[in-house]
C-alpha cells in the first residue's frame, strides 16, 4: 500500500513542477478561443447586415422590374395615350410624360430633370376631376432626377374622367390635398 502512496505522491510532485507552463498555456489557449469567438460573432454581424442591405436591393429591383413591366403592358395597350406634362415656374427645366390605358387600367408618369428634395419630403401625383377635386394618385421619389410612377386606375375607383393631372412637392407620407404649387401640370383629353 505504501508503493501506491509513493507513485502518487512523485506523481503529484511531477505535476507541480509542470503546472506554472501547462496553466500558461491552458489560458492562452482560453484566450486565442474567445478572441476567435469574438471575431467570428464580428464577421457574423457584418454579414447579416451585409445579407440585409441585398434583400433590401433586390426588393427594389423587384419593385422596379415590377413598374417597368407595368408602363411596357400599358404601352402595349391599343388604346394608350400619350399626354406631354407641362413644367410650371416652380420648376422649370422638369420634363414629363403621362400615360394612360383604360384597357389595362393603369396610368403612369415618367419625369426627367426633377430636383432632389429635402429629408421629409416627397412628390406626389395628383388627378383632377374635377376643378377643385384633386384626388392623390400616389408619392414617388426620383433617382438622379429621373422618376416614374404607375398608377392603378381602378383603385383609384374615380366618379369620373380626370380633367388634369399634376405633381407637387408634400410632405413625406404624402398629403389630402396639394399643400405647395405644383411643379408639373396638364389638361387630359376627355373622351
Amino acid at each position: 500500500m505504501w508503493g501506491r502512496f509513493e507513485q502518487a505522491q512523485a506523481l503529484l510532485t511531477g505535476l507541480r513542477r509542470f503546472w506554472p507552463a501547462g496553466a500558461a498555456a491552458l489560458v492562452g489557449a482560453s484566450a486565442a478561443a474567445l478572441a476567435l469567438v469574438v471575431v467570428l460573432d464580428a464577421r457574423v454581424d457584418d454579414l447579416n447586415d451585409e445579407n440585409d442591405r441585398l434583400k433590401l436591393q433586390f426588393q427594389e429591383t423587384d419593385a422596379g422590374l415590377e413598374h417597368q413591366q407595368q408602363i411596357t403592358a400599358m404601352l402595349a395597350a391599343s388604346d394608350v395615350e400619350r399626354i406631354a406634362v407641362d413644367p410650371t415656374e416652380a420648376m422649370p427645366s422638369a420634363v414629363a410624360t403621362y400615360y394612360r390605358s383604360y384597357s389595362v387600367g393603369r396610368a403612369a408618369i415618367v419625369c426627367n430633370n426633377l430636383r432632389s428634395l429635402e429629408p421629409g419630403q416627397t412628390y406626389q401625383l395628383w388627378l383632377f376631376v374635377g376643378e377643385h377635386d384633386p384626388v392623390s394618385a400616389g408619392t414617388f421619389t426620383p433617382s438622379d432626377g429621373v422618376a416614374h410612377h404607375v398608377v392603378d386606375l381602378e383603385r383609384l375607383d374615380l366618379e369620373r374622367e380626370p380633367m388634369a393631372v399634376g405633381v407637387s412637392i408634400e410632405p413625406a407620407g404624402g398629403s389630402e390635398r396639394p399643400t405647395s404649387r405644383l411643379v408639373l401640370f396638364a389638361p387630359l383629353p376627355q373622351e
